[in-house]
């Protein structure tokens, strides 16, 4: 699992949990799973430990198959996390994991509030989003993603006021 490549898989039996622990806590945003049987997605867990915590499940999470041999993994957090854990038996199939983390929105920012349709510019009433904005965000950006194929004609991006 730490040669990088998502040929080399786990062959074992007993695997029942993979614990990644981080140098240091990282705002969670998503991982991305590589097995060699597609069969065993469903049936994996996600949770977190903080500096200081217990096992913290993964509120709302949402599995999407990317191929045949891939899924990304979402969860609801608004923490910064120390350690992944992943539990299930698709474990025995584990080729490779790949974590991204980055900010997952401030409270009055949140991504959802991109693609509400409300048009109105203000942040405050809630009814836009934004990058994070911090100087040392050298490529701000911004991203959706859809649950299925989807024909995109346009895209009209509308700037908010500042506030």
């Amino acid at each position: 699992l730490t040669d990088r490549n998502d040929e080399t898989c786990y062959t074992g039996t007993n695997l029942q949990s993979v614990v990644i622990t981080l140098n240091t806590t990282y705002p969670y945003t998503w991982l991305r799973l590589a097995v060699n049987n597609t069969g065993s997605f469903n049936s994996l867990q996600v949770s977190f430990k903080t500096d200081t915590s217990a096992d913290m499940a993964c509120t709302n999470q949402l599995n999407t198959t990317i191929d045949a041999r891939r899924m990304d993994i979402r969860c609801d957090t608004m923490f910064d996390v120390k350690q992944v854990i992943i539990k299930g038996q698709g474990l025995k199939s584990l080729c490779s994991v790949y974590i991204n983390g980055g900010k997952n929105g401030v409270s009055l920012a949140q991504a959802s509030n991109a693609i509400d349709g409300d048009t109105h510019n203000s942040l405050k009433n809630q009814s836009c989003s934004h990058t994070n904005g911090y100087d040392d965000d050298t490529s701000p950006n911004w991203n959706v993603t859809f649950s299925k194929l989807q024909v995109v004609n346009r895209i009209v991006l509308y700037n908010r006021n500042g506030n």
